[in-house]
Protein backbone atom coordinates (compact mmCIF):
# COMPACT_ATOMS: atom_id res chain seq x y z
CA UNK A 1 0.00 0.00 0.00
CA UNK A 2 1.67 3.58 -1.17
CA UNK A 3 1.23 6.61 -0.20
CA UNK A 4 0.91 9.61 -2.55
CA UNK A 5 2.98 12.14 0.01
CA UNK A 6 6.20 12.60 -1.37
CA UNK A 7 7.66 15.84 -1.17
CA UNK A 8 9.94 18.04 -3.66
CA UNK A 9 13.54 17.45 -1.69
CA UNK A 10 12.49 13.81 -1.16
CA UNK A 11 12.88 13.47 -4.75
CA UNK A 12 16.06 11.23 -4.92
CA UNK A 13 15.14 9.16 -2.04
CA UNK A 14 12.01 6.53 -0.91
CA UNK A 15 11.17 6.13 2.17
CA UNK A 16 9.31 3.07 3.04
CA UNK A 17 7.73 1.49 6.46
CA UNK A 18 8.58 -2.00 6.52
CA UNK A 19 8.30 -5.38 8.59
CA UNK A 20 12.15 -6.49 9.47
CA UNK A 21 11.15 -10.23 7.55
CA UNK A 22 9.84 -8.64 4.50
CA UNK A 23 13.01 -6.20 3.27
CA UNK A 24 16.82 -7.15 3.68
CA UNK A 25 19.59 -4.79 3.17
CA UNK A 26 21.24 -6.53 0.02
CA UNK A 27 17.86 -5.71 -1.92
CA UNK A 28 17.53 -2.08 -1.10
CA UNK A 29 21.38 -1.69 -1.80
CA UNK A 30 20.92 -3.69 -5.33
CA UNK A 31 17.78 -0.89 -6.15
CA UNK A 32 20.04 1.62 -5.06
CA UNK A 33 22.42 0.60 -7.48
CA UNK A 34 20.50 0.31 -10.47
CA UNK A 35 18.04 3.26 -9.86
CA UNK A 36 19.80 5.77 -7.58
CA UNK A 37 17.46 6.17 -5.90
CA UNK A 38 18.46 6.18 -1.75
CA UNK A 39 16.21 3.53 0.27
CA UNK A 40 15.31 4.69 4.15
CA UNK A 41 13.74 2.19 5.48
CA UNK A 42 11.70 2.95 8.74
CA UNK A 43 11.16 -0.63 10.09
CA UNK A 44 8.21 -1.69 12.62
CA UNK A 45 8.94 -4.15 15.27
CA UNK A 46 5.28 -5.37 16.07
CA UNK A 47 1.70 -4.85 14.04
CA UNK A 48 0.17 -3.09 16.92
CA UNK A 49 2.87 -0.40 17.18
CA UNK A 50 2.40 0.02 13.05
CA UNK A 51 -1.28 -0.05 13.59
CA UNK A 52 -1.07 2.65 15.87
CA UNK A 53 0.98 4.42 14.36
CA UNK A 54 -0.77 4.27 10.96
CA UNK A 55 -4.13 5.35 12.89
CA UNK A 56 -2.46 8.41 14.45
CA UNK A 57 -1.43 9.82 10.65
CA UNK A 58 1.86 8.48 10.72
CA UNK A 59 2.02 6.87 6.92
CA UNK A 60 1.77 10.11 5.07
CA UNK A 61 5.10 10.34 5.68
CA UNK A 62 5.92 7.31 3.50
CA UNK A 63 6.47 6.65 -0.19
CA UNK A 64 5.38 3.15 0.25
CA UNK A 65 4.56 0.84 3.23
CA UNK A 66 4.22 -2.67 3.41
CA UNK A 67 1.95 -4.35 6.16
CA UNK A 68 1.80 -8.17 6.90
CA UNK A 69 -0.91 -10.15 6.14
CA UNK A 70 -2.43 -9.55 9.65
CA UNK A 71 -1.87 -6.19 9.58
CA UNK A 72 -4.25 -6.20 6.49
CA UNK A 73 -6.67 -8.07 8.01
CA UNK A 74 -6.75 -5.73 10.90
CA UNK A 75 -6.78 -2.86 8.80
CA UNK A 76 -10.09 -3.98 6.96
CA UNK A 77 -11.52 -4.57 10.80
CA UNK A 78 -10.41 -1.08 11.37
CA UNK A 79 -12.13 0.71 8.34
CA UNK A 80 -8.87 2.00 6.56
CA UNK A 81 -11.13 1.48 3.57
CA UNK A 82 -9.84 -1.85 2.41
CA UNK A 83 -12.60 -4.96 2.23
CA UNK A 84 -12.39 -7.49 4.53
CA UNK A 85 -11.27 -11.20 3.08
CA UNK A 86 -12.16 -14.05 4.64
CA UNK A 87 -12.85 -16.77 2.53
CA UNK A 88 -10.07 -18.71 3.30
CA UNK A 89 -11.14 -22.23 4.78
CA UNK A 90 -14.47 -22.35 2.79
CA UNK A 91 -15.64 -23.78 -0.44
CA UNK A 92 -15.59 -20.42 -2.58
CA UNK A 93 -11.82 -20.48 -1.89
CA UNK A 94 -11.68 -23.94 -3.13
CA UNK A 95 -13.16 -23.25 -6.06
CA UNK A 96 -10.78 -20.46 -6.67
CA UNK A 97 -8.09 -22.44 -6.17
CA UNK A 98 -8.98 -25.27 -8.15
CA UNK A 99 -10.02 -23.23 -10.82
CA UNK A 100 -7.13 -21.74 -10.74
CA UNK A 101 -4.66 -24.74 -10.78
CA UNK A 102 -6.81 -26.19 -13.67
CA UNK A 103 -7.79 -23.73 -16.09
CA UNK A 104 -4.26 -24.05 -17.82
CA UNK A 105 -5.35 -27.69 -18.92
CA UNK A 106 -8.37 -26.49 -20.52
CA UNK A 107 -6.89 -23.40 -22.42
CA UNK A 108 -4.24 -25.46 -23.53
CA UNK A 109 -6.15 -27.51 -25.18
CA UNK A 110 -8.69 -25.61 -26.74
CA UNK A 111 -5.98 -23.13 -28.36
CA UNK A 112 -5.00 -26.44 -29.83
CA UNK A 113 -8.06 -27.16 -31.02
CA UNK A 114 -8.67 -22.99 -32.78
CA UNK A 115 -5.37 -23.56 -34.29
CA UNK A 116 -7.11 -25.73 -36.11
CA UNK A 117 -10.10 -23.50 -37.39
CA UNK A 118 -11.12 -23.65 -40.87
CA UNK A 119 -11.34 -19.89 -41.37
CA UNK A 120 -13.02 -20.35 -44.77
CA UNK A 121 -15.69 -21.30 -43.06
CA UNK A 122 -15.87 -18.27 -40.96
CA UNK A 123 -15.32 -16.05 -43.90
CA UNK A 124 -18.23 -18.08 -45.75
CA UNK A 125 -20.66 -17.73 -43.07
CA UNK A 126 -20.01 -13.84 -43.01
CA UNK A 127 -20.33 -13.84 -46.21
CA UNK A 128 -23.68 -15.41 -46.34
CA UNK A 129 -24.83 -13.21 -43.57
CA UNK A 130 -24.08 -14.74 -40.54
CA UNK A 131 -23.73 -12.10 -37.54
CA UNK A 132 -20.52 -12.35 -35.07
CA UNK A 133 -22.90 -14.62 -32.42
CA UNK A 134 -24.68 -16.76 -34.93
CA UNK A 135 -20.83 -17.68 -36.23
CA UNK A 136 -19.58 -18.54 -33.12
CA UNK A 137 -22.33 -20.90 -32.38
CA UNK A 138 -22.84 -22.23 -35.54
CA UNK A 139 -19.31 -22.96 -37.05
CA UNK A 140 -16.88 -22.00 -34.27
CA UNK A 141 -18.26 -23.88 -31.50
CA UNK A 142 -18.91 -27.45 -33.76
CA UNK A 143 -15.52 -27.34 -35.19
CA UNK A 144 -14.23 -26.99 -31.31
CA UNK A 145 -16.38 -28.99 -29.76
CA UNK A 146 -13.91 -32.13 -29.68
CA UNK A 147 -11.49 -30.02 -28.00
CA UNK A 148 -13.70 -28.78 -25.48
CA UNK A 149 -15.19 -32.65 -24.57
CA UNK A 150 -11.43 -33.37 -23.80
CA UNK A 151 -10.30 -30.64 -21.93
CA UNK A 152 -14.07 -31.28 -19.95
CA UNK A 153 -12.42 -34.60 -19.47
CA UNK A 154 -9.16 -33.71 -18.61
CA UNK A 155 -10.42 -31.07 -16.28
CA UNK A 156 -12.82 -33.54 -14.74
CA UNK A 157 -10.28 -36.64 -14.04
CA UNK A 158 -7.74 -33.53 -12.45
CA UNK A 159 -10.28 -32.24 -11.07
CA UNK A 160 -11.47 -35.17 -8.81
CA UNK A 161 -8.50 -36.19 -7.97
CA UNK A 162 -7.64 -32.95 -6.20
CA UNK A 163 -6.42 -33.31 -3.01
CA UNK A 164 -3.88 -30.79 -2.16
CA UNK A 165 -5.88 -27.72 -2.94
CA UNK A 166 -9.25 -28.82 -0.74
CA UNK A 167 -6.82 -29.61 2.28
CA UNK A 168 -5.22 -26.15 1.92
CA UNK A 169 -7.87 -23.60 0.88
CA UNK A 170 -11.11 -25.67 2.66
CA UNK A 171 -9.52 -26.88 5.29
CA UNK A 172 -12.07 -29.18 7.83
CA UNK A 173 -15.42 -27.11 6.34
CA UNK A 174 -15.02 -29.11 2.37
CA UNK A 175 -15.26 -32.17 1.70
CA UNK A 176 -14.67 -33.82 -2.15
CA UNK A 177 -13.95 -37.39 -3.09
CA UNK A 178 -10.26 -37.15 -2.94
CA UNK A 179 -10.40 -36.42 0.78
CA UNK A 180 -13.13 -38.71 1.61
CA UNK A 181 -11.05 -41.51 0.17
CA UNK A 182 -8.03 -40.14 2.27
CA UNK A 183 -9.83 -39.77 5.44
CA UNK A 184 -11.00 -43.25 4.87
CA UNK A 185 -7.56 -44.98 4.62
CA UNK A 186 -5.77 -42.54 6.61
CA UNK A 187 -7.69 -40.13 9.20
CA UNK A 188 -9.70 -40.73 12.38
CA UNK A 189 -12.50 -43.36 10.70
CA UNK A 190 -9.35 -46.03 9.75
CA UNK A 191 -12.41 -47.77 7.38
CA UNK A 192 -10.49 -49.18 4.37
CA UNK A 193 -13.58 -51.23 3.02
CA UNK A 194 -15.18 -48.00 2.43
CA UNK A 195 -12.38 -46.21 1.18
CA UNK A 196 -12.18 -48.98 -1.21
CA UNK A 197 -15.74 -48.75 -2.19
CA UNK A 198 -15.05 -45.16 -3.16
CA UNK A 199 -12.16 -45.76 -4.97
CA UNK A 200 -13.69 -48.47 -7.20
CA UNK A 201 -16.46 -45.99 -7.63
CA UNK A 202 -14.05 -42.86 -8.67
CA UNK A 203 -12.45 -45.39 -11.19
CA UNK A 204 -15.74 -46.03 -12.71
CA UNK A 205 -16.79 -42.45 -13.43
CA UNK A 206 -13.58 -41.74 -14.93
CA UNK A 207 -13.72 -45.23 -16.98
CA UNK A 208 -17.51 -43.69 -17.85
CA UNK A 209 -16.13 -40.24 -19.02
CA UNK A 210 -13.44 -41.24 -20.94
CA UNK A 211 -15.69 -44.17 -23.07
CA UNK A 212 -17.98 -41.17 -23.69
CA UNK A 213 -15.48 -39.01 -25.21
CA UNK A 214 -14.10 -41.63 -27.53
CA UNK A 215 -17.63 -43.02 -28.53
CA UNK A 216 -18.38 -39.27 -29.49
CA UNK A 217 -15.06 -38.89 -31.08
CA UNK A 218 -15.83 -41.80 -33.46
CA UNK A 219 -19.60 -40.23 -34.45
CA UNK A 220 -18.30 -37.09 -35.06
Amino acid sequence: MGSNYISSNQSEKLYIYTWTQYTDKESITTFTTQTGVKVIADVYESNDVMLAKLQAGGGGTYSIIYPSDYMVQKMAEKGFGLPAVNILNSNLAVLIGMSYSLLPYMVLILYASLEKLDKQLLEAAADLGANPMQTFWKVTVPQVLPGIAAGSLLVFITGLGDFIDPELLGGASSMTAARLVYNQFLGASQNWGFGSALSMVLILMVSIAIAFVIKFDQTK
